[in-house]
């Protein structure tokens, strides 16, 4: 399934330790989507504070489970999953720049990922994690395609009966994004 989001107005970014789903900060290089996984439906929504607009994106009649990821690229093709690697974080400063919000600043963390089809597991993977007011956390990754261009990842990690996820996107007002959803298996 795919969907696509042309990102205009940043929300939320920068090197976050907390982001509560009821608040937004503002900022010139990010912006931030909050999400909802109930009854097989993904919701995504992201809301653009400075111009009272917003975005939902719905994913339904999918199975969802733990382990199936939302994919985000610039690409309107999905990335070959044999060909994913830990990402370039330079990548992303191209995009955001150098200063406090730059991808050096918000990818702080590194991870381990287990790639879907594949088996295959990628180390040292750049991440964020945002949490939310509850404590719970979204994790975000930082791939890179077989050809360098990023793809950002959101695994599908603690379902409940009602699970939020949360991402960020550097944006510099020409990007168009396209969303992902790849099952486990």
């Amino acid at each position: 399934m795919v969907f696509s989001a042309s990102i205009g107005q940043a929300t939320v970014g920068g090197y976050t330790a907390r982001i509560d789903f009821a608040g937004n900060s503002y900022t010139e290089h990010w912006i931030g989507f909050y999400g909802v996984i109930t009854n097989n439906t993904i919701i995504c929504e992201n809301s653009y504070a400075k111009n009272n607009t917003s975005m939902q994106y719905i994913f339904t009649g999918i199975s969802v489970h733990e382990g199936d990821y939302i994919l985000i690229t610039t690409s309107p093709s999905p990335p070959e999953l044999l060909g994913l690697q830990a990402g370039n974080i330079a990548s992303v400063d191209e995009i955001t720049g150098l200063g406090d919000d730059s991808g050096s600043n918000t990818f702080t963390h590194s991870s381990h990922y287990l790639i879907p089809y594949s088996n295959g597991i990628l180390t040292d993977v750049p991440s964020i994690y945002i949490f939310d007011s509850l404590n719970h956390y979204s994790r975000e990754a930082l791939f890179s395609d077989s050809n360098g261009n990023p793809v950002f990842a959101v695994p599908i990690e603690d379902l409940r009966n009602t699970s939020h996820f949360q991402l960020m996107l550097p944006d510099n007002g020409n990007l168009t994004y396209y969303f992902f959803y790849l099952p486990a298996q």
